[in-house]
């Protein structure tokens, strides 16, 4: 029988966690920047009288 060895860089490992954590977060801050950023230029195109 032969075994599997794995060897994980612990250091590396967390930082891409880090990074995919911190892309998610931005990703979803922007998306609902820019539908704030949709609705309120959509307010502003009825007239206000």
């Amino acid at each position: 029988m032969s075994a599997n060895i794995v060897s994980v860089d612990e250091m590396s490992l967390r930082k891409d966690i880090k990074n995919l954590a911190r892309k998610t977060v931005e990703e979803t801050l922007n998306a609902l920047f820019d539908e704030v950023e949709y609705e309120l230029l959509f307010i502003r195109s009825f007239p206000i009288y």
